[in-house]
């Protein structure tokens, strides 16, 4: 018997939850932004990043970890940042609130706008073509499930796609 099941034994007959001792060794999402939220800051960082979350309406550490991934968001304006979202409303299709959290998930976006928000609208009606979906439908699965978007350039993979029919359709397999 290994050490894991052992602990999850003992977990269970307590009428315990409790996770198994690997766990411990990974990190939530929201840990991570704590962990950045809670880094020294100087005057001008500061107050970038204050202009940040004013103007997006995101939290602190939320700030902190889109200028990590995208430094040039530090010497933006705020209405420069507004009219960048605005662009990435249009172009993509989808309301204000549901870009800013787009650009949130990937500040990419806010850098060459246009080819950014193009390459995601054709990424989305492509996704919308295979799985067979309204639009509205998949920008709520992609905002839901973030990890389609973090990190990357808007190119979704054939993996992304996958991912995104079995949260649509979670019963069955995916047969192609």
């Amino acid at each position: 018997m290994s050490c894991s099941t052992r602990h999850a034994r003992r977990c269970s007959r307590a009428g315990q939850l409790c996770a198994l001792p690997e766990a411990a060794n990974t990190l939530d999402v929201e840990q991570v932004a704590d962990i950045i939220a809670a880094q020294p800051l100087d005057d001008e960082q500061r107050t970038s990043l204050e202009v940040l979350t004013n103007t997006l309406g995101v939290p602190l550490g939320t700030a902190k970890a889109m200028v990590f991934k995208k430094r040039g968001l530090l010497a933006m304006a705020p209405g420069e940042l507004l009219d960048r979202v605005r662009t990435v409303a249009d172009v993509v299709g989808v309301t204000t609130d549901q870009a800013i959290d787009m650009v949130t998930i990937q500040p990419g976006l806010l850098f060459d706008t246009q080819k950014q928000a193009e390459a995601l609208k054709l990424g989305i009606r492509a996704i919308c073509y295979e799985l067979n979906a309204p639009k509205e439908e998949i920008v709520e699965l992609i905002l839901k499930n973030q990890s389609v978007l973090h990190g990357r350039d808007m190119h979704l993979s054939v993996a992304d796609i996958a991912h995104l029919a079995m949260l649509r359709q979670p019963t069955g397999r995916i047969a192609e």
